[in-house]
């Protein structure tokens, strides 16, 4: 028997490094979700968000203790050993998730077997366009979650005119802007109607004055894992 895709979950490769790459659950998704686990309050009295501040911090410990061989090391072998899972036929395809553009062009050096599959957290606030060239330089498919939460969290004003002039749902939008960027998606759901309006992102188009105006959201704020916890770090050991 075997597992269609095996995947290494996220590139992180030392406790400090995890620390700071898992940061951004614990401000808006975990307040949204209600979490005990959540930052509150993310503001200080004057306005000032938390959220940077804590970042910074805990990016600057992952500096600090960032062992760049042994990083890389773990980081090959830990595919190598992806590699001989799938030579011994125990899965289909093999791949990563949550690797930035750096990472995924460090696999040149080390992987016989490129990454069938980058998973990663994708919407237009945070729509890595870097990433998607690399991986479609390298033939990597992304598959992009965290749609629904940037719908939730997301109070955009561009994307409700984009949602209200095509009378479709946020979700309904960020789901097709994905697709039509090339990236596959995975939104859940347990309902029949949301999953008839997920798989309804299939049969219409967003024209490109959207599409641009969709991109022109990106701030590069993840939700979930902070690849720049794992980027800076290398880049200073440079």
């Amino acid at each position: 028997e075997s597992v269609d895709l095996c995947l290494i979950h996220n590139p992180t490769t030392s406790f400090d490094e995890y620390n700071a790459a898992f940061m951004p659950h614990l401000f808006e998704l975990f307040n949204e979700q209600g979490s005990a686990n959540a930052v509150r309050p993310m503001h200080f009295v004057d306005g000032q968000p938390l959220r940077p501040l804590l970042m910074d911090a805990r990016r600057s410990q992952a500096v600090k203790t960032y062992d760049a061989k042994k990083a890389r090391q773990i980081r090959e072998q830990s595919w190598k050993n992806l590699e001989e899972c799938q030579k011994l036929g125990l899965c289909k395809y093999i791949g990563v998730a949550n690797y930035p553009a750096e990472l995924l062009e460090e696999m040149k050096e080390y992987a016989t077997v490129w990454p069938a599959v980058n998973q990663l957290e994708l919407h237009p606030r945070y729509s890595s366009p870097r990433l998607r060239e690399v991986a479609k330089e390298m033939g990597c498919v992304l598959t992009g979650y965290g749609t629904m939460h940037a719908a939730m969290l997301d109070q955009s004003v561009t994307l409700r005119e984009v949602a209200n002039k095509h009378k479709k749902s946020a979700m309904q939008v960020l789901l097709r802007w994905t697709v039509q960027h090339g990236v596959v998606v995975i939104p859940r759901s347990k309902t029949p109607v949301h999953l008839a309006d997920n798989l309804s992102c299939t049969d219409w188009e967003l024209p490109e004055e959207d599409m641009r105006k969709l991109d022109q959201l990106n701030e590069d704020y993840p939700y979930y894992w902070d690849p720049v916890s794992s980027v800076l770090p290398l880049k200073s050991s440079m």
